[in-house]
């Protein structure tokens, strides 16, 4: 499989320059560059100049790009949940590859990504199925879902299938809880027999958590532990 076929896809929320340890590594584990599309829904439109000529920006702040019948008035009031929605309009409008590989900011990765991004073209999807409660215990529950913090997206088959990533009825109305980034795309891929190869993320990355959608995480000492990965 060419890997000039996947374009990395990544939102981000009042913390932009997290992305640049987060692309470094995967450069690093690969060897070269990918296409990279990032949205921003943060509350402004900075983003690190060194980025804004190799990567699509599309600002997304103030949820401008979605409308209130894409986007219900609910996710305006917690930020995590935009990045359902975001990465489903990034998915429809902005990847112009087979596939794209979806990626929290706050993932550095390991040089064994290289070899599991050759073996691409043999699955519509790699990545895990699970739910929240096995990364957090205590917290709410959500329904088993993609997760969407690292995995590979057959974009062409997508679209073939008429899915969409994030489906805002059935993530809203699943009980006990919402569900959560990927619930409902799991659903779809899942009914339409996509062949989706499971692995261990842990093989892969390190995922600090929280820090693509909480201004308030405190991530640098994290990423300046991991330089070995991308500086």
């Amino acid at each position: 499989m060419n890997i000039d076929d996947i374009t990395l896809v990544t939102c981000t929320y009042n913390q932009t320059d997290a992305v640049k340890p987060c692309f470094k590594s995967i450069f690093k584990a690969l060897g070269r560059t990918l296409p990279v599309v990032v949205i921003n829904n943060g509350d402004d439109i900075w983003f690190p100049e060194d980025y804004v000529d190799t990567a699509t920006v599309i600002n997304n702040t103030g949820h401008r790009l979605l409308s209130e019948e894409e986007f219900p008035q609910r996710c305006k009031r917690h930020p995590s949940d935009c990045h359902s929605a975001a990465l489903s309009w990034a998915l429809n409008n902005a990847v112009h590859t087979k596939y794209a590989m979806l990626t929290d900011t706050d993932v550095i990765y390991y040089p064994t990504l290289k070899e599991l991004l050759e073996t691409v073209g043999e699955h519509d999807l790699i990545g895990k199925i699970g739910h929240l409660k096995e990364d957090a215990p205590g917290r709410w529950r959500s329904r088993d879902r993609v997760y969407p913090h690292f995995c590979v997206i057959n974009v062409d088959r997508m679209k073939k299938d008429g899915i969409s990533f994030f489906d805002k009825n059935r993530c809203a109305s699943c009980k006990p809880c919402r569900g959560d980034t990927g619930y409902s795309f799991r659903e779809d891929i899942q009914s339409h027999g996509w062949d989706i190869h499971i692995i261990h993320l842990a093989d892969y990355c390190t995922h600090l958590k929280g820090a693509s959608w909480d201004k308030h995480k405190n991530y640098r000492k994290w990423y300046n532990s991991l330089k070995g990965y991308w500086a």
